[in-house]
């Protein structure tokens, strides 16, 4: 089954029940780490997917993904991992974009662990983005290719107001 069909068919079932439509459907694993996404927004220049249930409201951490590195302050305190993708506009856009080299959207797997942080970047895939909008929220599938494994899934992410670039 294609992956358009199956985000179809996956947004058909989430937009039967009352509220939100986003859902995001991520496999695979990078240093050993899955991620089983419970929160994924989009806002000025950013997707974001986490495996804690956050708000939007709770987002304020979210910044240019270049800003991660290996060693540097967690964003948080909480062990977490979550998928960032940067654009480097400063809207999501829709399009398909190839990721790595001089790529206009960075992707980077950040894995907070007992308040240390370690950070993959991946280095090729694409994200597709093919619908973005405040009301409907951003529509896509993407592929992350990292030197320690991989990602790959299909979503629905609602706008969240708080995710901006500051940078």
């Amino acid at each position: 089954m294609s992956r358009s069909l199956v985000a179809a068919l996956l947004v058909a079932v989430f937009s039967s029940g009352c509220g939100s439509k986003a859902f995001a459907d991520i496999s695979g694993s990078v240093d050993g780490v899955k991620l089983t996404a419970e929160a994924s927004f989009w806002g000025g220049p950013f997707v974001v997917f986490t495996d804690k249930p956050f708000e939007c409201m709770d987002m304020y951490w979210v910044k240019r993904g270049q800003n991660f590195e290996t060693g540097v302050e967690a964003p948080v305190t909480e062990d977490m991992v979550a998928l960032l993708f940067t654009y480097e506009a400063s809207a999501v856009e829709a399009g398909d974009v190839v990721l790595g080299g001089t790529s206009p959207v960075d992707a980077r797997l950040l894995v907070v662990k007992n308040e240390a942080l370690t950070v993959y970047r991946a280095d090729d895939g694409n994200i597709d983005v093919t619908e973005v909008s405040e009301d409907d929220g951003a529509l896509g599938s993407f592929t992350t290719v990292f030197d320690e494994g991989s990602l790959e899934g299909d979503f629905q992410v609602d706008w969240c107001t708080n995710l901006k670039s500051k940078y």
